[in-house]
């Protein structure tokens, strides 16, 4: 299935860890080396692999303003056309309008990078459905993947112990936690935002009203 890989770094002059050229090699795997795509996009890096003829969809602004990754399935629920244009969507988070991000519903995880402002969103279906993972390296930027045990491998991370404490006795994590070390996952109805190194975590999913008696 394919994945993307998104790095925000913290200031102008952070560069991607030097650990991340082995994301190439961790996703490529079965894949052939043209199945892995790595490019610098507005001061951000994007890396995106594609299998069996499919990969995420992508859109970047013409002016350089920004650009959207999107992997799955992602709708507007509250439009006459369900299909999601890109370009809208990376305008909202552009104008950093986010009070009705719970409009998108499907099994889908994305990220965004907003080029002048220097940040960059995350987010994943309200439910988490598909998973969005997220890790600080080392003071140089924020690393967003749809692949936890590719990134962790690529980074050299440990494994997390409260996370596999976690899985042995549930059989399952529950979002934010991983079974890496500072590695989390996107949680239900959270957004992240990250910008001059700083994480700030935001709620867009409206819980239900209680039912009337």
């Amino acid at each position: 299935m394919p994945d993307f890989v998104a790095f925000f770094p913290s200031t102008e002059a952070a560069q991607p860890p030097t650990s991340f050229s082995a994301l190439e090699r961790a996703f490529r795997g079965p894949l052939r080396a043209d199945d892995v795509r790595t490019e610098l996009l507005g001061g951000a890096t994007l890396l995106r692999t594609r299998s069996g003829g499919m990969s995420p969809r992508f859109y970047a602004s013409e002016d350089g303003a920004g650009w959207i990754v999107v992997k799955g399935q992602i709708f507007d629920v509250r439009s006459e056309s369900p299909l999601v244009d890109l370009e809208e969507l990376l305008q909202r988070f552009l104008a950093e309008d986010l009070a009705d991000l719970n409009r998108y519903e499907g099994t889908f995880a994305l990220a965004a990078w907003d080029a002048r402002k220097r940040q960059g969103w995350a987010l994943n279906d309200q439910v988490s459905m598909l998973n969005l993972y997220y890790g600080e390296q080392e003071d140089a930027g924020l690393c967003v993947s749809t692949n936890a045990l590719s990134l962790a491998r690529a980074l050299g991370l440990g494994l997390n112990p409260h996370g596999v404490q976690e899985l042995l006795a549930r059989n399952a994590l529950l979002a934010p936690t991983t079974m890496f070390a500072s590695l989390r996952r996107v949680d239900v109805g959270e957004h992240i935002r990250y910008r001059a190194g700083t994480l700030a975590h935001g709620e867009h999913w409206n819980k239900y009203e209680p039912e009337a008696d």
